[in-house]
């Protein structure tokens, strides 16, 4: 059964890995940090915290993880990304609360999510 789950998300999540017994410290950063995401989903979360999913990983495995993201999202799964890459959390967000030492300065949905609107709020924490 566990092997099952395991097999299962190694194909679902696209995980380059030559056999899965391997350590993890084997796999590429991309592949480690896929991993790390089909342990949460096996986990059948309600709602699933991403601190910097893509934090060190290279563009292309940073397209994959966002894609990951995407489709679990659009399965219905809640997840909350935190991310300091501006870029990325504005191509990938429906809903977007910005904090800013500690204070919410800005609450973002549908069109009004962008960078420049993200920055302006972000600032407001610094006054």
């Amino acid at each position: 059964m566990e092997g099952e789950k395991v097999d299962g998300q190694i194909k679902d999540i696209h995980i380059k890995v030559a056999d899965k017994k391997l350590p993890i410290l084997s796999l590429s950063g991309g592949n480690q940090q896929k991993v790390v995401i089909g342990k949460g989903i096996l986990t059948t979360p309600k709602i699933l915290l991403m601190d910097e999913p893509s934090r060190g990983i290279d563009i292309g495995a940073k397209t994959e993880v966002f894609e990951i993201i995407n489709k679990y999202a659009e399965e219905g799964l809640s997840i909350i990304v935190i991310s300091s890459e501006l870029q990325e959390i504005v191509a990938i967000s429906d809903r977007i609360i910005v904090l800013s030492n500690g204070i919410k300065t800005g609450e973002f949905y549908g069109d009004e999510i962008e960078q420049d609107t993200l920055v302006l709020a972000s600032y407001k924490g610094h006054h």
